[in-house]
């Protein structure tokens, strides 16, 4: 009997998350758009400072499109989901600092409780291990 409870909480949490992160793709389906002040680099790739619009992919929905402010998509960004015990206030990015290189590490949605991390490159992990880091938080032009 306790196996068969075990199982069906089990079955249950993970429909929960599901749900969670259905929500938030939902909010996020239009993108984030912000302006970011600074080069940054996400998966060992560089990009100029610059406005930029991120997208979930919908038949991906651990993967997220970086597109420039015409609409050309530069790259596809493998994420994992995040989740927060609070909703978050305010649509966001959030970038690690390492010895004045700045990485696309987290994005938040207004209203979700859901995020997205990005996957740390090789350089991001040695910077971090010798390198007093800084986290820095950009809020979205437009997040729905």
């Amino acid at each position: 009997m306790k196996r068969h409870v075990g199982c069906i909480l089990q079955k249950t949490v993970m429909l929960a998350m599901f749900l969670m992160l259905a929500v938030g793709l939902g909010y996020a389906q239009s993108g984030i758009r912000v302006n970011v002040p600074f080069n940054f680099e996400i998966g060992g790739q560089t990009f100029p400072a610059g406005e930029y619009s991120l997208k979930p992919l919908p038949r991906f929905p651990h993967a997220v499109a970086l597109q420039n402010q015409s609409g050309r998509t530069l790259s596809y960004i493998g994420t994992n989901s995040l989740q927060s015990r609070d909703v978050a206030s305010s649509t966001k990015l959030v970038f690690n600092r390492y010895a004045g290189q700045y990485f696309l590490t987290q994005m938040w949605v207004a209203g979700s409780e859901v995020g997205w991390e990005t996957m740390k490159s090789p350089v991001e992990i040695q910077l971090a291990k010798y390198s007093p880091g800084q986290q820095i938080a950009l809020l979205s032009l437009s997040g729905r």
